[in-house]
């Protein structure tokens, strides 16, 4: 049965380390050392107690080798236990603290008071036995260090339990029946408890009224103890004062612990600080809140889900906080036309007669809102491109009206703003004017500045397929991380690697990808992992890895969906159903491409993130009417051609804006022509896949242009024996050429 166990650990790879944990006392050290050493590795299936009762005897069986331990003893263990490790030492523990299980000639044995004891039913129950048998003072300093937390510094126990004698030796006593561990942590003496249940059930054996004088009388200990490094105690001094039921004071060091938070990048943590800090803002006020104050709560509440990537909830708090700064936006179409054209006519002033614009020193108010807004529009661009297109221009009007130098972080905004034209393709001249305007505006020295400038402009490059102009600089990555700018650092990454990935560079694709993944683990941030699956998947997919493609394209499914980026989620379903048609599983193809259209219905998509679903959509057509054709099936391809023809138009328009899907575009319709007899504009749609792939470098889909014209062209009576400037005969070769050359 233990080989089972052991086989099933090995095979997987989620494991679990070091469940008995040295210490106790000398004899229980040694009773407990084979359970070390042999279950160091044990599988998580067992720390989480998922065995039967046959595998619980057999491993206490094998565990314990205890000397006449009897036999309903050992059964009643197994069925209370469930095979839970955590759950059987503290049982054999007891039973060490009870006399019932004693050393003898330097192994174990069974005492005369094994038939006396009673095994609590519950870990609850065997952890309260345990802690009901220390001395008053002992299960007192226990007390209240489980009131301070999981975690708890000497100094602070030592002043709120001053009435306890002795406190050093009643902790090495702890230590030593392995309630407590000790270690150092922010340069502090710290002690914590073995495990969270044993403080669990330390702090709800203590009275709802003492509890609560502990928690004040530790959080006042804490601002006198530490009160020179305070700011690293903001989070637990609210946490104190809310338990301690203080709401004024919890409110206080809330709002306090969220401005540590966001300044440490921890946005999780702020994004909890800020949400309770409203709630109990809200609940002492009632009807008499200062409206001020809940819009700058729900601010940071906003900038805090911005920070983790979670933008769509980030823009619903932007849009409850747009009213009190006065920034209405037109209720209805015509008003919302109105205010478009003259906010476009006051950038166009603006771009192309300077002198008649920017004058005003902008106040408090200009900085807020421009702030505030930008990095609305910002989140908005994976939930709603085409509100982020329209509230862009209508921040951009404001802008124009004052200084921008003077305005702050104004030349990285406006920046930005080309990101408006060039992300939803309505003008890459203007994005690229945009740019240009501002270029000699960059100090050359400010960091955010240039990161925002590198970032726009390598995405406008990307889109019109001036890849030339790119170079992927690691250092600007490491900068972006340093001032945690992971909205615009993540863009720049994944952009690099979407054209590595065209031009055939599979390593340094994948480093873009692994870049990513770095930056989410580290700041906790959904943007980055999202845009990762998403490249990663279409990595894999592109280079035709499928079992490797369908995994990542599964998992980044799963992810958008919590994270809530249709965009990204669209991609996913667009390319998981390409990867379903190359599997020839038609029905699932289907499936992703139904799931990508329910996306499509609720938001206005960009053309970078159509093009993927019109890919997906067109290869499908393709597909069917490839197998029309080699059944013969004439009147099939009439039925199927009339819409596959659409499909495949409709997708080289939209690749105009969309450069790196090009190849593939042309490549497409003119597969489309070929089948359905038109080998002339086949020929021409196939001659243009070839001159865009060489002019862009985009060795990969030039290579399956090339084995595609091959293939079709291949044993047929086609009079035209060269396309864009090369033998037809002499394609195959040079696609694998091609081929070979990616890495």
């Amino acid at each position: 049965m233990l080989k089972s166990l052991f086989r099933v650990a090995e095979e997987h790879p989620v494991l679990f380390i070091n469940v008995f944990r040295p210490g106790y006392e000398e004899t229980s050290e040694r009773l407990l050392k084979s359970v070390r050493a042999r279950y160091y590795h044990m599988h998580e299936e067992i720390r989480l107690g998922l065995l039967d009762e046959s595998h619980s005897e057999v491993l206490l069986q094998n565990l314990l080798n205890i000397k006449g331990f009897p036999t309903p003893v050992m059964k009643r263990i197994a069925s209370i236990t469930g095979g839970n490790p955590f759950f059987i030492e503290e049982i054999v523990r007891s039973l060490i603290d009870q006399g019932a299980v004693e050393p003898k000639g330097g192994g174990f044995r069974v005492s005369a008071r094994i038939d006396q004891v009673e095994i609590p039913s519950t870990i609850d129950d065997v952890l309260m036995s345990r802690i009901d048998r220390l001395d008053e003072d002992t299960r007192m300093l226990l007390k209240v260090a489980s009131v301070i937390g999981r975690n708890f510094f000497y100094k602070i126990l030592v002043d709120v339990a001053d009435t306890v004698e002795d406190v050093d030796g009643k902790l090495a006593f702890l230590k030593g029946v392995q309630l407590i561990l000790e270690r150092k942590r922010m340069q502090e003496l710290e002690y914590l408890f073995k495990h969270a249940l044993a403080q669990e059930a330390t702090y709800k054996s203590i009275l709802t009224k003492q509890r609560k004088a502990l928690h004040l009388k530790i959080a006042d200990s804490i601002r006198e103890v530490f009160a020179v490094r305070l700011g690293e105690f903001y989070g637990m001094l609210s946490f104190h004062y809310t338990r301690g039921e203080d709401l004024e004071k919890a409110e206080e060091f809330l709002i306090k612990a969220g401005e540590e938070a966001m300044k440490a990048s921890a946005s999780a943590e702020a994004l909890n600080y800020y949400q309770d800090a409203l709630d109990i803002y809200l609940q002492l006020r009632g009807d008499n809140t200062d409206p001020g104050k809940v819009a700058d709560l729900e601010k940071n509440i906003a900038l805090a889900y911005y920070n983790k990537g979670q933008y769509q909830e980030a823009v619903k708090y932007y849009d409850r906080v747009q009213p009190y700064y006065l920034m209405k936006l037109p209720s209805g179409k015509a008003a919302t036309i109105l205010k478009f054209v003259n906010s476009f006519i006051h950038l166009l002033i603006g771009l192309y007669l300077p002198a008649l614009k920017w004058r005003r020193t902008p106040s408090q108010k200009d900085h807020d809102i421009v702030n505030l807004f930008y990095i609305k529009c910002l989140a908005m661009g994976h939930v709603d491109p085409k509100r982020v297109f329209i509230e862009s221009l209508f921040l951009i009007k404001r802008m124009t009206r004052v200084n921008l130098g003077q305005l702050e972080n104004g030349i990285p905004i406006f920046a930005g703003a080309s990101l408006a034209f060039s992300w939803t393709g309505m003008s890459f001249k203007l994005a690229r004017k945009i740019l240009e305007f501002i270029k000699d505006k960059i100090d050359e020295d400010d960091v955010k500045t240039n990161i925002y400038y590198q970032t726009d402009d390598q995405t406008l490059n990307f889109f019109v397929g001036e890849w030339e102009r790119q170079r992927f600089d690691d250092d600007l990555v490491e900068l972006g991380i340093r001032v945690a700018e992971i909205f615009s650092i993540s863009n720049y990454t994944i952009f690099h690697g979407r054209t590595f990935l065209e031009q055939g560079k599979f390593r340094k694709a994948m480093h873009a990808a692994n870049r990513l993944q770095e930056m989410s683990l580290l700041f906790e941030h959904d943007y980055p992992m999202a845009l990762k699956y998403f490249l990663k998947a279409k990595l894999l997919f592109k280079y035709r890895h499928l079992p490797e493609a369908v995994k990542e394209a599964e998992e980044g499914i799963v992810f958008n969906k919590k994270t809530r980026l249709g965009t990204l989620l669209l991609g996913l379903y667009s390319l998981k159903a390409r990867m379903m048609v190359l599997k020839r599983d038609i029905e699932a193809a289907e499936d992703m491409l139904s799931q990508a259209e329910k996306v499509m219905a609720e938001m206005n998509v960009t053309p970078c993130y159509l093009s993927e679903y019109l890919l997906g959509r067109l290869s499908l057509e393709i597909f069917n009417l490839e197998e029309a054709l080699d059944a013969g099936y004439e009147d099939k391809i009439a039925v199927l051609s009339p819409g596959a023809l659409k499909t495949a138009k409709k997708t080289v328009k939209n690749a105009v804006k969309v450069a790196s899907d090009q190849v593939e575009a042309y490549r497409l319709l003119g597969t489309c022509y070929w089948i359905t007899g038109d080998h002339k504009h086949a020929l021409q749609s196939w001659e243009k896949s070839v001159v865009v792939g060489k002019k862009l470098g985009a060795r990969l889909e030039l290579a399956r242009t090339y084995q595609t014209i091959g293939r079709y062209v291949e044993n047929t009576n086609v009079v035209r024996q060269e396309l864009a400037g090369m033998k037809i005969v002499d394609l195959a070769t040079e696609a694998d050429r091609l081929l070979k050359d990616i890495n």
